[in-house]
């Protein structure tokens, strides 16, 4: 195993690490540090710079933090009734006293202003205020008594006395009826008087003891003593609890005292119940990978699975599982650090509201992606690919599955997702339905015991837990498994060439059965709770089931998002990819266009034509289809270029069919603010050509941009449009029908368009 300044893992030196802003729009994950890559460096494959880093999953402290959060809840339970009952009586008890305090103060005054002849009180008049001020007086001494515990303590010495007395004259009784003292006829009266007497004053002593200890003295001492039991089970990392000292004869200073223990102590617990909560999101659902009895390892090998997962999908070649490393900080601690992805959640949190993702589901690059990220999950055993960690592009349809680690389970499958319920409606229960032809490919051409040793061989720091070896043969088994299902004609996976609309509406229609609704687009308040904790048909059907409970709730959607920040270099590998779809884009234009001319003709050509190609109505769904495509390429386009600089943006703006931004002045005023890249663009580059648009309406449309080749400059690029252009309407011409005006771009000026109509 490499030691942690391997270069297999992402070192310190080459990012940066701080807090997670949760608050930005955009952030994917939930972990504790965002990691950002020093100037134009890469985090990843792609030039991809920031990523969601969290340390190892600490066994041992979870497990210390449930036993201190135990014996926290333990002395919280022992004391704070008693304390909570003490704080009570004190404070009634204060009430009384100052209240019994005015009354003395009124009585005072009333008598006062009789001696000043103020206000002179006739006799009862005065009688009654004097005995007024002799009842508030005796009234605070009581209460005073009360606070003080003084009353107690005489209450309790009577108590002791009336016991004695009691205890005296029934010996003195039982002494004459058994013949050891015989008294006379009236000592014997006398003797039984004793005893009334004395029992009567045993009751009223026991009342005023049971009245004093249920005020604040004797709920004070019952209060000190939970405490001193409490401290017993406090843990010794909380010496300011375990140690604490109470006052033992002031009321006040008691109640403050008590009241501060029990603050502290509560606020304790509550922290490390916050504590166990969080860790427990990790360590429960991380027990369900587990055979019930197997001691898992203190950090349940939680950073493993997550990069694991990255190698299985990077091995096999689909590309659905964000980028997952293995990072050291400064300190020479392993960390787990995840990607960011293009796009977002299909559910989250957006401006720091939920909502949900708008976007066309039935875009075939989703649907593949969907379809891909489930054949993946099958394989690695993920069991927590709920909507908000299945991140989709709307612009490009890339798909991303994120929060990768509760994969690897070393038990079955099936098995795992019968134990967690609250997991099974998170997953597909078994393989994906439907898979694209290219993805069954790579697939099939995976041998599992390359797999077997690459897991097994993969470089981890210092400390971190392996992924076991009953982990990695679930793995290798599903792989089997999936590569069986596809080798049989009649399994359960159906191989397609596309995605299109029709396997759109088939996975909707089956995810509606399941929660027995006729179409859940169309669904009302009931998807609610037809569709929670609902099992997966298929990841995309459960995406659309999803955004659909979202829209009814009236939640906020989310019509912005953007692409994963990238260096200099990934820029451009991102640039070349989609100027190589742009073009292929535009190949399949011309291509749809020329069937779409052919199945208009009349005649027999025109009837040979929609038997091979189906009807004119059909055709043109699919020019507006590729048409949408270029808009989407293009748009991409435009985010690529305003997240680079202007060297880059200057090197990739004509491969993207733009001007390069300006040179920068020679001047610049100071006050005035530089210019942001995409501002300059939009200046410089006027009103950017666009693909035509085949529509049979009757709009004027701009000319089509090709993609540069590798070594084309501007001069090239516009004889590249102006040639594509001019092969489009020769295949064109052939088709005698009317259709709609083309613009060819003017020979003197390529970004100064002219119209040429033309009846085709």
């Amino acid at each position: 195993m490499p030691s942690n300044d391997s270069s297999d893992f992402i070192q310190a030196e080459s990012f940066t690490m701080k807090g997670n802003p949760n608050s930005i729009a955009g952030v994917q994950a939930s972990e504790t540090f965002m990691v950002t890559a020093k100037g134009d460096t890469a985090l990843a494959e792609g030039g991809l710079q920031v990523g969601f880093a969290k340390y190892q999953f600490d066994g041992a402290a979870f497990d210390k933090a449930q036993k201190d959060y135990d014996r926290l809840a333990s002395a919280q339970s022992d004391c704070n009734r008693d304390i909570n009952g003490f704080i009570n009586a004190y404070q009634n008890t204060t009430n009384d006293l100052a209240a019994a305090r005015e009354s003395v103060a009124a009585a005072n005054q009333k008598l006062d202003d009789h001696a000043a002849g103020t206000a002179v009180l006739s006799g009862d008049d005065l009688q009654s205020a004097q005995q007024e001020l002799e009842n508030a007086q005796k009234e605070v001494q009581r209460l005073e008594g009360d606070l003080s515990g003084a009353n107690l303590e005489t209450a309790r010495e009577t108590l002791k006395t009336a016991q004695e007395a009691v205890g005296a004259a029934n010996k003195k009784l039982n002494d004459h009826a058994d013949g050891t003292a015989v008294l006379s006829e009236d000592d014997l009266q006398s003797a039984q008087q004793e005893l009334e007497k004395a029992q009567q004053e045993l009751e009223n002593a026991q009342q005023e003891v049971k009245r004093l200890e249920m005020g604040p003295a004797g709920k004070a001492r019952k209060a000190l003593d939970a405490v001193a039991k409490a401290q017993g089970k406090i843990p010794a990392d909380y010496p300011e609890l375990a140690n604490a000292q109470f006052s033992q004869d002031d009321p006040a200073k008691q109640a403050a005292d008590l009241q501060d223990f029990q603050s502290k102590l509560n606020q304790s617990a509550l922290q490390v119940g916050a504590q166990v909560q969080a860790m427990e999101k990790v360590a429960g659902p991380a027990s369900y990978l587990y055979e019930e009895g197997t001691p898992p390892p203190p950090d349940r090998s939680l950073l493993s699975r997550q990069v694991a997962s990255y190698e299985v999908d990077k091995a096999i070649g689909i590309g659905v599982i964000a980028p997952e490393k293995f990072g050291v900080d400064a300190d020479g601690k392993a960390i787990g650090i995840s990607m960011q992805a293009d796009g977002a959640g299909v559910t989250g949190l957006y401006q720091g509201k939920d909502s949900y993702l708008q976007v066309d589901l039935s875009d075939p690059n989703v649907q593949r992606g969907l379809y891909d990220l489930e054949a993946m999950d099958y394989i690695t055993g993920q069991i927590d690919r709920h909507a908000g960690n299945m991140f989709i592009d709307p612009e490009t349809g890339k798909v991303t599955g994120i929060d990768n680690d509760l994969a690897f389970p070393e038990k079955s499958r099936q098995q795992m997702l019968q134990e967690g319920a609250d997991y099974a409606s998170k997953v597909c229960a078994g393989p994906p339905k439907l898979m694209h032809r290219d993805t069954a490919e790579k697939i099939l051409n995976t041998d599992p015991e390359d797999l077997r040793r690459q897991l097994k061989d993969m470089p981890r720091p210092d400390g971190v837990a392996p992924l076991s070896d009953k982990a990695i043969d679930g793995a290798v088994e599903r792989l089997k498994e999936l590569q069986a299902h596809l080798r049989n004609p009649k399994g359960p996976i159906k191989v397609v060439d596309e995605f299109n609309k029709k396997t759109y509406e088939a996975a909707i229609k089956e995810q509606s059965k399941d929660i027995g609704m006729k179409d859940l687009r169309q669904a009302g308040d009931e998807i609610y709770n037809k569709s929670a904790n609902q099992a997966k048909q298929s990841y995309l059907g459960s995406a659309a089931m999803n955004i659909r409970r979202y829209e009814n709730q009236g939640l906020t959607p989310r019509n912005e998002t953007g692409i994963a920040q990238r260096n200099s270099d990934g820029l451009k590998q991102l640039a070349d990819q989609n100027a190589g779809k742009i073009a292929q884009a535009q190949q399949d234009l011309q291509q749809d266009g020329e069937v779409l001319a052919k199945v208009k003709q009349g005649g027999l050509k025109g009837v040979a034509a929609r038997m091979q190609h189906g009807s004119a109505d059909s055709a043109k769904a699919k020019v507006d289809s590729t048409m949408e495509t270029i808009k989407k390429l293009e748009k991409q386009s435009d985010r690529i270029l305003a997240m680079a600089d202007d060297k880059t943006a200057t090197e990739i703006a004509p491969q993207l069919g733009r001007k390069p931004p300006a040179p920068p002045a020679v001047q610049q005023d100071a006050q005035q603010p530089k210019m942001k890249v995409g501002a300059a663009l939009q200046q410089q580059s006027g009103e950017r050509p666009k693909v035509p648009s085949l529509d049979l309406s009757n709009v004027q449309q701009k000319p089509m941009v090709a993609s540069l080749g590798p070594d084309m400059d501007d001069k090239g690029q516009a004889q590249l449009n102006k040639q594509k252009t001019r092969e489009f309407l020769q295949g064109a011409r052939k088709d005698k029908a009317e259709t709609p005006a083309i613009e060819t771009p003017d020979k003197q000026t390529a970004d100064k368009p002219t119209t040429a109509k033309r009846k085709l």
